[in-house]
């Protein structure tokens, strides 16, 4: 997993590449928690390099959502392939995270 971040207008942008699951979830969790804690206004992460998402990648997300929701942070998910955009569909993610189809409409 390649993780990279930026700033844009206050909200930290975490871009993920590679694959969500067991063995690269911690360290995507590590990166997170770090970056809502020194985020201004939240956090959006930019799946759209992200080819495949675990349970354990589900879970990371959802404690970034709520972690950020106890700050009053944003977090917002962008540009989800079709494959993990079903896979957040059918676990009803979708409706518990704030999902965008890109990096520019989740800053906006």
């Amino acid at each position: 997993m390649e993780i990279g971040q930026d700033v844009q207008g206050g909200l930290t942008v975490m871009r993920l590449e590679g694959k969500l699951d067991t063995v690269s979830s911690p360290e995507v969790q590590t990166a997170l928690m770090a970056a809502l804690e020194s985020a201004d206004k939240g956090v959006v992460i930019d799946m759209s390099e992200v080819a495949y998402v675990s349970s354990a990648g589900l879970r990371v997300m959802l404690i970034g959502g709520k972690t950020a929701k106890a700050a009053g942070k944003a977090f917002r998910l962008a540009g989800l392939k079709p494959a993990v955009a079903e896979v957040f569909k059918m676990s009803g993610f979708d409706r518990l995270l704030e999902i965008h189809p890109d990096v520019q409409k989740a800053t906006a």
